[in-house]
């Protein structure tokens, strides 16, 4: 539908037989832009209308209409895959600027001073039009040198476009994508593929998706404890290292596109990890330089099945040679597969052992429909053993390098519960249980269902409760499930402090050392326990934000987690004498200025080390320790410009 409304939203009035009706069955997802130079007279105003193709499978640009009477009745303007720019290139030959991923990536705005100028963003390029949608033209690219363009660097992916004036009262163009804000003086003036754009609203602003990440093993060299890799959603696949081009400060974009999973070896030379693995969609690539990631190669061969979107890595961090990975393929062919030494993939399904007593090779779930995996895991401590999670609910784990592997009860249930829970996340064996049979599950699900049902393919379902929560352990291999919630005892205590909150559980880790140490990374920060799970609790120096992976050091020295809109985090855990890490930049409120309430805020936290409840890591600026002191004090009054 269309509405529109002429009393502030009082009442609506369905205007989608204004469109073109021989389009309305056609039209998905739409977005709508109006000229503020015109709403003054409602009845001729202008009105644009960017429009999806309805069918998902097959989801590109409909059409751009355009309504003079205020929405009532529009015109398509034939800016789809019919239309040619006035500037095509090899990325955007038409004005299909959607493309396959318009029900994701749609922005479109008019400049309030002129209802002819328009602005349509897609998923690679963005285009303008000076004359009401009659020609246009591309104004930006997402790669303009592998095109051969000269045309500025914009971001792929648009969601958002605003028109902003500065402080003198010019005006500004605002253009929001997944690769942050983008801001431009003259995209509205210049000519076609001349105007400046700038991404430098971006610096200092910590926003990156990342999903997962890698970091140093304790057999690498002193300088490169600090390495970590990891993938961001459509922001590449960054590095920090010693050895990269920027220095141990720095993240480099080792490849770009979606980076997704990443995984390092055991072993490094003094530059960088002798072998890097990492993933764009569909893809896997590895670096065998040993130079921290500087070159990269397809490292597909042996997988007969193919790659998921997401693809993901495991690290058998004791088998011999220090390089022994493992991947999966997609529900086509679900398969599990391991790589040694930088060889070919090889298949380990072996055979599959289910509750029921039957066994194949392959693997499927509770409905016996091929499995869509999820996530892998390695044991800690003891080669070959291995862990799986996947769609409905479905885990599997073998303790003999993939000869034979068990599959688990429906996550969450046990013979006393029969409602289960989908949506399983990582895996974490408990490093003290060597033969693999103990181990703790996460679930990012929203809904309990029953697995026996007879309606197989959509069984009655209900909200999560409390007491069953998100995250689960067993003793035997998934044959039983308990709840791990917290506050004070297990399956859940009455102490709503050291509760562990029902909200999706996205990363699960052990220390290297303990199981009794637990980290959790939910959607709402990071939650510590130290007694095996019966209590938690939440890092308040973190921001409440999506944990999606979490990298501990073996020595249990310090912790790295990735965050789904924050970026990379580090946690030093050793007592304050330890060497420092990442340094604060003095910013404590994250209102990108230096102003008296971070001064209050720092002196608060004067005498504290990382190890204290007050600690805060934005206000420990120098030094060689994790201690916020006076040299701390000092260095903020400095770049505050003095005392206030």
């Amino acid at each position: 539908g269309l509405w529109r409304s002429t009393d502030d939203g009082a009442t609506w009035l369905n205007v989608v037989s204004g469109l073109p009706q021989g389009d309305v069955s056609d039209l998905g997802r739409s977005t709508i832009a109006v000229a503020p130079s015109t709403t003054l007279e409602p009845t001729t105003a202008r009105v644009y209308l960017l429009a999806a193709n309805l069918d998902d499978g097959n989801s590109k640009q409909k059409d751009v209409y355009a309504s003079d009477d205020g929405g009532r009745s529009f015109v398509g303007e034939g800016v789809n895959a019919t239309g040619t720019p006035t500037n095509p290139n090899g990325q955007q030959p038409n004005l299909d600027v959607l493309s396959g991923q318009a029900w994701y990536n749609q922005a479109i705005a008019v400049d309030p001073d002129n209802s002819d100028l328009v602005f349509v963003g897609g998923q690679l390029s963005m285009v303008r039009s000076s004359d009401g949608g009659a020609t246009w033209a591309v104004m930006a690219d997402w790669l303009p040198a592998a095109d051969g363009t000269r045309l500025p660097y914009l971001h792929a992916d648009y969601h958002a476009m605003a028109f902003g004036l500065t402080a003198a009262g010019n005006k500004v163009f605002y253009v929001g994508s997944d690769g942050g804000l983008f801001s431009s003086t003259d995209a509205f003036s210049a000519a076609p593929g001349a105007a400046h754009i700038s991404d430098g609203l971006n610096n200092g602003l910590v926003s990156h998706l990342v999903f997962n990440l890698a970091c140093a093993a304790e057999t690498w060299p002193a300088n490169l404890q600090e390495f970590v890799i990891g993938g961001m959603q459509d922001n590449g696949t960054r590095l920090r290292s010693p050895g990269s081009a920027g220095g141990a400060s720095t993240f480099d974009q080792v490849i770009g596109g979606d980076g997704i999973g990443v995984a390092v070896s055991r072993d490094a030379t003094a530059l960088g990890p002798t072998a890097i693995l990492a993933s764009t969609p569909f893809s896997i690539y590895r670096s065998a330089t040993g130079g921290g990631g500087n070159s990269w190669a397809p490292f597909t061969v042996g997988l007969t099945g193919s790659l998921p979107f997401f693809v993901r890595f495991a690290q058998d961090n004791n088998a011999a040679d220090g390089q022994t990975f493992l991947t999966f393929t997609d529900p086509n062919d679900s398969s599990i597969y391991r790589s040694a030494g930088g060889n070919p993939w090889q298949q380990i399904n072996g055979t599959v052992h289910y509750p029921d007593g039957g066994s194949q090779q392959s693997f499927v779930d509770y409905s016996k429909q091929a499995v869509m995996f999820h996530d892998l895991h390695a044991h800690q401590q003891a080669t070959g053993v291995y862990g799986a999670t996947g769609a409905a609910g479905a885990v599997f784990s073998t303790s003999d390098s993939g000869a034979n592997w068990t599959a688990a009860r429906v996550l969450g249930t046990n013979s006393g519960r029969n409602l289960g829970i989908k949506g399983a996340t990582q895996f974490a064996f408990d490093p003290a249980d060597r033969t693999g049979a103990t181990f703790l599950v996460g679930s990012e699900s929203a809904l309990l269902f029953d697995p026996g049902s007879a309606n197989i393919k959509n069984p009655p379902t209900q909200p999560v409760p409390d007491d069953y929560g998100h995250l689960f352990k067993t003793f035997d291999r998934g044959n039983n499930w308990i709840s791990i919630t917290g506050g004070g005892a297990i399956p859940r205590g009455s102490n709503a402090s050291t509760q562990l909150p029902n909200v999706p559980v996205e990363a699960v880790k052990f220390d290297p050392g303990s199981s009794q140490i637990l980290y959790v990374g939910t959607w709402f920060g990071l939650y510590k326990s130290t007694d095996g799970g019966l209590n938690f609790s939440r890092d308040a120096g973190l921001p409440l934000v999506k944990v999606n992976d979490i990298c501990i050091a073996p020595q249990g020295t310090n912790l790295k987690i990735a965050t789904y809109g924050r970026g990379f985090w580090q946690l030093n855990l050793t007592a304050g004498g330890a060497a420092a890490g990442v340094r604060g930049h003095g910013d404590l409120d994250f209102n990108q200025k230096l102003d008296a309430f971070d001064l209050i805020d720092l002196t608060a936290a004067l005498g504290t080390t990382n190890q204290s409840p007050g600690y805060r890591q934005e206000a420990d600026l120098v030094g060689t320790t994790n201690a916020i002191d006076d040299d701390d004090l000092t260095a903020f009054l400095v770049r505050f410009g003095g005392a206030p």
